[in-house]
């Protein structure tokens, strides 16, 4: 039982903190700094047009410390995008090479705004649920006016057909549409899990 909690330990990501600054120390201003070490800015370093499972590369903007070592800004790491929501890019930083050590953590990407995920501006994601309903509503179901079974069993296949191929277009139309570009400089916050 003990090894089993000493392995979960082991394979758990590490947190990362940003690092103190060395002029700190020789500077004595009016008020003090909160502590931000929570927040390590980073900007993206490069444009690129994002798709679901794309790999983002950051650029360091803070000096940060994980497992003792100093990572010093302008360094690269790389987050991988997670899913869409509404105009939201949601990426997550998984791991980073520390001394040819690959360390496993769990950074979130949020933006400027304090909302988890890069914001799109004018994105076009789109609720697959809505579009396959209004996809189906379009579409229109003849039938005869003559009374019977045969008749309601016609009118229920059709029905179904029309659902599954508007179901099936708008997903081949959603998985199309989950896509965004982001620009080279956009500024983001690196932030821990709070599952961590």
């Amino acid at each position: 039982m003990r090894k089993k909690e000493e392995e979960a330990l082991k394979n758990a990501p590490k947190e990362v903190v940003k690092a103190s600054s060395d002029n700190e120390s020789y500077f004595n201003t009016v008020g003090k700094k909160e502590d931000d070490t929570h927040l390590i800015k980073a900007m993206v370093d490069e444009t690129l047009k994002l798709y679901d499972g794309s790999r983002l590369r950051l650029r360091l903007l803070d000096d940060i410390i994980l497992d003792g070592n100093v990572i010093k800004s302008g360094s690269y790491l790389y987050a991988t995008v997670t899913g869409f929501g509404a105009q939201r890019i949601r990426c997550k930083v998984n791991s980073i090479f520390v001394n040819d050590i690959h360390i496993k953590v769990s950074l979130n990407v949020f933006d400027v705004d304090a909302i988890e995920g890069i914001y799109v501006p004018q994105s076009k994601f789109r609720d697959l649920a809505k579009e396959a309903a209004a996809s189906a509503m379009g579409q229109s179901v003849s039938f005869n006016q003559t009374t019977g079974e045969q008749n309601l069993e016609s009118l229920a296949f059709q029905t179904l057909q029309s659902v599954y191929q508007s179901a099936t277009s708008a997903v081949a139309n959603n998985i199309k549409k989950n896509k965004a570009k982001v620009k080279y400089s956009t500024i983001v916050y690196l932030i821990n899990d709070k599952n961590n």
